[in-house]
């Protein structure tokens, strides 16, 4: 948010004379200034109302959805949309619009994925818009410092819908948990993902000669060997080790589909010594 105008007019009204009243008109005025001045944020990124509206409307829609799928709305949520308009800057005219799609969002006629087939035709061409829609959703998520599982399957759908690759998405997700503090979480919400994507992507693309290979191991290893070896190697490759080293997206992407590779050679390897 901008506050110049409220600080000069504050100012001014100080200038005017020491009453408390010229204080307040000049703050209000003030006031007035900034939400009038604020309020043009959109129209200046984009240059177009249409766009402005229809990406706000989805947005608070699914907000809207978003906040209502763990069974109520909380004070806590009913905030965390209050402060995304304020982010976004909007005037009245656009509050009004973004209040009134978190309502029906909330409705339970509200039909999720038809909203975001119509996000993603309408800004296709906007991928920031489209991550900026994702980062909103995911800092509602957070906003009560618990992940419902309801609110989980919701993300997912969302980049279901949206064409969205969980390595993308994880970057995303990823960024907005250090953010709200989210970060000793994170982990658990990818597991069973990677893990269905590692039994469709890789198990079958390599065999037990390859699986030994990747791990760096011979053949007749015993587990011992080849859990130490594993280890080593997830610790070497694993996305989130890596983080903490700013390295950059295509670098941590080229380690995370290591990672899972390692881990798929490991599953193989344990698989074909009959260990559960």
């Amino acid at each position: 948010m901008q506050y110049f105008g409220r600080i000069i007019g504050i100012i001014l009204g100080m200038m005017m004379g020491t009453h408390l009243f010229s204080i307040i008109m000049g703050f209000i005025i003030g006031h007035i200034y900034d939400k009038n001045i604020n309020g043009k944020y959109f129209n200046e990124k984009y240059k177009d109302e249409n766009i402005d509206l229809s990406f706000i409307t989805i947005v608070f829609q699914v907000l809207g959805y978003l906040s209502k799928s763990k069974g109520m709305v909380t004070k806590t949520d009913i905030k965390m949309a209050i402060n995304i308009m304020e982010e976004m800057q909007l005037c009245n005219h656009y509050e009004n619009f973004a209040k009134n799609a978190f309502l029906c969002g909330k409705k339970d006629t509200f039909l999720l994925k038809n909203v975001l087939n119509k996000l993603r035709h309408n800004f296709s061409n906007k991928p920031e818009l489209i991550q900026y829609f994702l980062e909103i959703q995911i800092r509602a998520a957070f906003s009560d410092h618990f992940l419902h599982h309801r609110e989980r399957n919701v993300l997912l759908t969302i980049i279901r819908e949206l064409n969205i690759s969980l390595q993308d998405f994880e970057w995303i997700f990823k960024k907005e948990a250090i953010k709200s503090g989210f970060y000793a979480q994170y982990s658990n919400f990818f597991q069973n993902e990677y893990n269905d994507q590692q039994r469709s992507s890789y198990q079958k693309d390599i065999n037990l000669a390859e699986a030994y290979s990747i791990l760096k191991i011979a053949p007749n290893s015993d587990m011992d060997q080849v859990k130490r070896s594993y280890r080593a190697l997830m610790k070497k490759y694993h996305p989130d080790k890596l983080y903490s080293k700013g390295l950059s997206k295509a670098d941590l992407d080229k380690a995370n589909r290591k990672a899972q590779r390692i881990q798929s050679a490991y599953n193989l390897i344990r698989n074909s010594k009959n260990i559960g």
